[in-house]
């Protein structure tokens, strides 16, 4: 579908949700270099060893995710960007070993937005994620 920056400035609000819905339909969304993953078919691309994400982009080791990037080992979390073993959790940036946590940058060893010691933290996690493999991620 073309359509022209006059043709865009004349739409009534209406038409424009209306031609807004049908391009999204159209875009499509296709997976690209998904290597040993699973059901990452949604606008996913550069993923390895991933199950069951969305919308995720140059990542490792990722479990239920949607719209994270160049992060490895998370699980059960969405909108993450350069994390690594952050599981539950929701708008992260730069954070490692988090469980449940939310609007986060450049942090470590939380559980619910809360600092915990190291040996702490890591015999909490222990006793909800036993199977749950530590990674590191490199900058």
């Amino acid at each position: 579908m073309n359509i022209s920056k006059d043709d865009i400035k004349k739409l009534k609000k209406k038409d424009f949700l209306s031609l807004k819905k049908i391009l999204h339909k159209e875009k499509k969304h296709e997976k690209d270099n998904v290597a040993k993953s699973v059901n990452c078919e949604k606008n996913c691309s550069n993923l390895e060893d991933c199950i069951d994400c969305e919308h995720c982009h140059s990542s490792q080791k990722l479990v239920n995710c949607k719209h994270v990037i160049k992060s490895v080992n998370c699980k059960n979390s969405e909108h993450l960007w350069y994390c690594a073993n952050v599981f539950d959790s929701k708008d992260m940036n730069g954070c490692t070993s988090c469980i449940g946590c939310h609007g986060l940058m450049d942090k470590s060893l939380m559980v619910l937005n809360v600092q915990f010691e190291e040996a702490e933290y890591y015999k909490y996690r222990d006793s909800i994620y036993k199977d749950e493999p530590e990674a590191k991620i490199t900058p």
